[in-house]
């Protein structure tokens, strides 16, 4: 993410100057906070991925149990 970024950044510098630049960066930056908190939850949705089965999550809960782990979301497609 950063190589790209930075890609956009300096070719927005060459076509655009320095508010050029300034603006890709802000695009970045956008970008990446977009990517980074909200891509889980996207791939869910295209995925149309649901939480709606108890005898899979008895089975992620017995085995995180036994394993001191946290139990994990668990989604079927």
């Amino acid at each position: 993410m950063i190589i790209l970024s930075s890609l956009l950044v300096m070719a927005s510098y060459f076509m655009g100057g320095m508010s050029g630049m300034i603006l890709a960066l802000v695009f970045s930056l956008g970008m990446n906070f977009f990517a980074y908190w909200y891509s889980d939850k996207l791939a869910l949705r295209i995925a149309r991925a649901q939480e709606e089965s108890p005898d899979l999550h008895f089975i992620v809960e017995e085995q995180s149990r036994l394993e001191n782990l946290p139990k994990p979301r668990v989604y079927l497609n």
